[in-house]
Order: structure tokens, then sequence, then C-alpha cells
């Protein structure tokens, strides 16, 4: 009998998996076969509610380092932060977040509000934000009662099944539209001066998907004086300032997931370390990831 069962397991489990992939592959066929262009933004703006989309159509595994990156992004466009030169404790000028109030901010996703006040409180008193200050204040074990809350509203589950449906798909095909125009940008050549306005956004969702570096250049290649003009696309489009906050932001946000998991699991009596793979944790740099 345990060897019956034994070959159940071995034959079932890859069989299991096998139905999953084509289920999987049928779902994002229906989405993107004969996909159009879409060059509005999508879902009223919600980055975590597109990247809950683009998690649920991966084959394996969710990214939210995309999604991270993004809301920082977001939060220079509106004014929150601004990158500004600054003179450190040791002299030197260096360029660092400076972190200002939160416009409007009842009308916030709930998520750009929690990372700009983790931002704020990390910066102190000088409002300057340096990557060890952030690194350290998310490491304080003072700071769980603000930081356990953000990671669990971070990891919010998403499910294929719950996009597979006519109501939903005009939303997900938006997306994955977007995506689509933002992967040709360096096709549309007729770019009209009014859709300059959308830029910013389109950098934002560019770093959601994970392809910012390809749209930017783009960008640069098509209208250089446009971030010559404007002081925020240029601030957004720093490769220098953001990859350092990314890294450390993201590095900071899982080591307090785990550190959660884990006194979790202590408390359960589970016991032991916490390690994390697939739906739970993190993958890809600050403009990694990406649905392809």
């Amino acid at each position: 009998m345990g060897i019956i069962i034994f070959i159940g397991i071995i034959v079932g489990l890859p069989l299991i998996f096998i139905i999953y992939l084509i289920y999987m592959w049928w779902q994002r066929r229906k989405v993107t076969k004969d996909l159009e262009w879409w060059r509005d933004i999508p879902l009223g703006g919600r980055l975590q509610e597109a990247n809950n989309i683009l998690n649920a159509y991966r084959y394996i595994g969710s990214d939210y380092n995309n999604l991270l990156s993004a809301c920082i992004l977001r939060l220079i466009n509106i004014g929150a932060i601004s990158i500004e030169t600054t003179t450190g404790k040791d002299g030197k000028l260096t360029q660092n977040f400076v972190i200002h109030d939160l416009p409007e901010e009842p009308k916030q996703e709930r998520l750009v509000g929690m990372i700009h006040d983790i931002f704020r409180q990390a910066a102190g008193d000088d409002t300057i934000l340096e990557p060890r200050e952030l690194r350290t204040w998310m490491q304080s074990r003072e700071n769980q009662a603000v930081t356990d809350p953000f990671v669990q509203a971070l990891h919010t589950q998403s499910y294929i099944y719950k996009y597979a449906n006519d109501k939903s798909r005009q939303s997900v095909q938006q997306l994955f539209g977007l995506k689509k125009y933002l992967k040709d940008f360096s096709l549309l050549n007729e770019r009209h001066v009014g859709e300059l306005s959308l830029w910013k956004e389109y950098m934002i969702y560019a770093t959601l998907f994970g392809i910012a570096d390809q749209v930017i250049r783009d960008m640069k290649r098509i209208n250089p004086e446009y971030f010559n003009m404007d002081d925020i696309a240029n601030q957004m489009a720093d490769d220098m300032t953001l990859p350092t906050i990314y890294s450390t932001f993201h590095n900071s946000t899982s080591r307090a997931w785990m550190s959660k998991a884990e006194r979790e699991a202590r408390a359960s009596g589970r016991g032991g370390r916490v390690s994390f793979g697939g739906g739970g944790g993190f993958s890809g740099g600050g403009f990694g990831g990406g649905v392809r």
C-alpha cells in the first residue's frame, strides 16, 4: 500500500504541475493574444493592484521589489521626496533624499503613505534620508510597530482565478497593453507634446514592469530636452541616487519580513529560522522582474 501511495505521489505531483502550467499559459494567452497598445494609466493609478495582477500571471513566484521602487518614484512625482545635494557629517557633498510633506495624504495609496512615513521617521528632524539611516531604522526592534504592518500590507496575495473572468479582463488587458506600449516606445517617434504630462507616470510603470532602463533610454533619445526642462523627471531618471536607496530599502524590507515571520514562528512553537522562496519572498533588482 505504501509503495502505491509513493508511486501515486511521484506521478501525481508532476502531472498536477503540468496541468497548472497549461492553465497559466492559457490564461496568459487569453490576455495577451492580439493585445493592443494602451496609452493611459490603468486601474486608476493603483500600483499595488497592478502588481497583484503581474504576480497573478507569473508562472512561479512573486515580486515586490519593483513595486517598492515604483512607489518611491510616485513619491518623487508628487513632490513628497526630492533629491538634493547635501553636506554629510564627514563634510562631503552627496546626493540624498529630502523628505517633504505628503500632498493630499488621504487620497494617496495606502502603501505609498506607509513608505513615506517610514522615510520621514528614518530621516529624523533634518528630513535628509541617508541610506545608512534607513537601514538602521528598519533594523531596529523599536520600530517593529511600524515595519510589521508595512511588510504585511506589502505582501498581498493574488491568484489568477481572481482575474480570469470577463469583468476583470479589461483591466488586465489595459495593464499589459501599457507594458507593450512602453516596450515599443522607441518605435513611436510621432510623440505629441501633450503626452509629456504622462511621461513621469510612464517611468513609474516601466519600473513596476521591470523595463525602466530601456524606457528611460528611449525617452531620452526621443526627447532629451524634456529631462533638462523638467527637474522632477530628471530626478526620477537619476542613475546614481535611486539605485542606492532602492537596494537599501529592498534589503531592509526583506529582512523585516523575515524577522516578523521568524518571531511568529517562535511564538507558535515552530521555532527555527524561516526561509522564503516563490510567492513569499523578493525577487529581482530595482529594475528587474516583471512579467515577460
